[in-house]
């Protein structure tokens, strides 16, 4: 019903880049050519040494990822499991850290949550607040949203999933839209 919160899973990628446009312009993230290291500088020395936020959001950051929902030893699956873990935060930063190289960025499209969590983590970096907190703020309560909508958060306030996890209703969604 007009009330019922739905799982939005992957309709978060394009909130958490609407949120990145809203940081540019605050001036909060320079440019969408800013290699995500000048925000994660502890991934110099990883795979995503050379990605930028924008080939983040276009799912063309080079980096090998299996999404295979039903392969239980994909990336996307170990992901998953790092969400039921303890301290899923470091979990899935670590996770993200041992990938390997596939394409030179910019040149092949594949789908990668990974890097859409990424994207939300220099969000997150950038601002100072979560991605939810920047959502609360810079859209919900400006564009006079109906309910309260819930971000999957791995450490409230601080960390949430960039690429999956934001709960809303439909007609919020609509407003959204």
């Amino acid at each position: 019903n007009e009330t019922t919160l739905w799982t939005s899973r992957s309709v978060a990628k394009p909130i958490v880049t609407t949120l990145i446009g809203i940081a540019i312009k605050q001036g909060k993230i320079k440019s969408l050519d800013d290699p995500i290291t000048n925000y994660l500088p502890d991934l110099k020395d990883s795979v995503w040494a050379n990605v930028t936020l924008k080939q983040l959001l276009q799912h063309t950051s080079g980096v090998e990822w299996n999404e295979n929902y039903k392969d239980p030893n994909s990336d996307f699956a170990q992901m998953t499991y790092c969400e039921a873990s303890n301290n899923p935060t470091a979990c899935v930063y670590d996770l993200v850290k041992k990938l390997k190289p596939k394409h030179t960025p910019g040149e092949v499209w594949s789908y990668n949550t990974a890097g859409s969590w990424l994207a939300g983590l220099v969000l997150e970096t950038a601002t100072g607040k979560s991605i939810a907190n920047n959502l609360q703020d810079n859209v919900w309560q400006k564009f006079g949203m109906e309910r309260e909508g819930i971000w999957q958060s791995y450490a409230r306030n601080k960390s949430d999933m960039g690429g999956h996890g934001v709960n809303a209703t439909l007609r919020d969604y609509a407003r959204f839209g």
